[in-house]
């Protein structure tokens, strides 16, 4: 056994795994408890589907600013009063939205986690949203897309899903402008409706993780079991992406940049395809770090780039699997030659052994440090049972990762054809007009 792959099995040794508990309540809200008693603490993570993709051209961004408006007060706690009870808990708490889900979190100290539970449950079930409140964090959403506009990665993101999505909602969860004024001029009546629209129970499940999860649970059912279903549902389905389009270069100027940022993409399999975890491998190879491939060729031997990322996120649909550097404007040209010809080094079966069992590892490693918390083990029971339905599903995957073969991992590059690439480019326009690029 090598040295990585001990280090990979004594990591995962050390997390034990837990298996989940749940309940379903008549309102349609799922609690589930895992039980972690080595630390004096107890999160509760409750993920209500929909996320960012619920938000439509009338919407922009008010599913976000409800999340974080949900915080700063309930009953008779205004949002001094929230935070006083917290640090009373030794709590920390937070709201998060993602493409698909929101996700509303407390951690604190396992002797004080019943009202720890009720300081959560005040916040999902009767939040205040203060108009001034409501007013100061929708300005501070429309100074956060002005600030993401300045930024070539954000702007080579927005433009890669828009061409990659169309109209899908995808496209509209990536978009930096408030095109039609809509979060301009979201009062506390569009907040809250958008806060209703998404805390609903039939959308939600509440993780009870730590120090007696399982007792906390009963409590838990006690403090939503009230929760009314609404009349109207809200419907979350959502479509896949659209037919690949054809390859292609769209060019994004950005006066101020001195570089040019590359963002390169297209649409992998869905993340219950048998290839999933493959694709997961290959990518970390391309470029998971300082034994990928192009981290290899771009960085170490050529000095093109300081890093190359990807990213590939747990939709319930086909993903975007996209990679992103930048370098140099001479460089451009080199660069996308490059990437290139990796897609077709590992399509070919040209990637070392070393590389895939490298990047196995890596991905191994990642996932078992994120589970190392109460939340990173709540995130991944949420997407084991949002992915697949079951609890099983992460420790499938891990299973599938740590098995990949060469074979598997060529089989997955042949779905990505350099020619039906995305390719953006964000920098300065003088900088931008002298690159004509396409795939060889």
């Amino acid at each position: 056994m090598t040295f990585a792959r001990a280090l990979v099995v004594a990591l995962l040794a050390a997390l034990p795994a837990q298996e989940p508990s749940s309940v379903s309540l008549e309102n349609g809200m799922r609690i589930v408890a895992i039980e972690r008693p080595a630390l004096p603490l107890v999160s509760f993570a409750l993920y209500l589907r929909g996320g960012q993709m619920l938000d439509g051209p009338a919407t922009f961004r008010h599913t976000t600013v409800a999340a974080t408006c949900a915080w700063t007060g309930h009953d008779d706690l205004d949002e001094e009063g929230v935070r006083a009870a917290a640090a009373d808990l030794g709590a920390h708490f937070g709201g998060d939205v993602d493409l698909q889900d929101t996700r509303i979190w407390l951690t604190c100290l396992a002797q004080h986690a019943e009202r720890g539970l009720a300081l959560l449950a005040g916040t999902v079930l009767r939040p205040s949203f203060d108009e001034q409140v409501v007013a100061r964090e929708r300005d501070r959403e429309l100074r956060r897309l002005t600030q993401r506009r300045r930024r070539a990665e954000d702007l080579a993101q927005q433009t890669l899903m828009a061409a990659l999505a169309d109209e899908h909602p995808l496209a509209r969860a990536f978009a930096l402008e408030d095109r039609d004024g809509a979060l301009a001029a979201a009062d506390r009546a569009a907040i809250v409706a958008a806060w209703r629209r998404q805390a609903q129970p039939q959308l939600a499940t509440l993780f009870v993780v730590g120090r007696g999860a399982g007792a906390l649970r009963d409590a838990a059912c006690a403090a939503f079991a009230g929760w009314p279903r609404p009349e109207s549902a809200t419907d979350v389905p959502v479509p896949e992406l659209p037919a690949m389009p054809a390859g292609k270069v769209v060019k994004v100027p950005l006066p101020e940049a001195t570089q040019v940022w590359i963002q390169a993409g297209m649409a992998g399999p869905r993340l219950d395809d048998p290839l999933a975890p493959a694709v997961q491998v290959l990518f970390f190879a391309l470029a998971g770090g300082f034994t990928s491939l192009l981290e290899d060729e771009l960085r170490v031997e050529r000095g093109l780039v300081y890093d190359v990322g990807f990213r590939i996120p747990p939709t319930t649909f086909a993903p975007p699997c996209v990679l992103g550097t930048a370098t140099h404007p001479d460089n451009v040209a080199e660069v996308l030659d490059a990437t290139c010809r990796a897609l077709r080094t590992a399509a070919a079966g040209g990637l070392r052994d070393s590389q895939i069992e490298a990047a196995r590892n890596m991905w191994l490693v990642q996932r078992a440090a994120e589970r190392e918390t109460h939340l990173g083990a709540a995130d991944a029971a949420y997407r084991s049972l949002r992915l697949s339905g079951d609890f099983a599903a992460e420790q499938r995957t891990a299973d599938a990762v740590a098995a990949t073969t060469p074979a598997q991992v060529a089989e997955a590059a042949e779905r990505f054809d350099p020619r039906r690439l995305v390719v953006v480019l964000v920098g300065a326009p003088d900088a931008l007009a002298k690159i004509e690029w396409r795939p060889q």
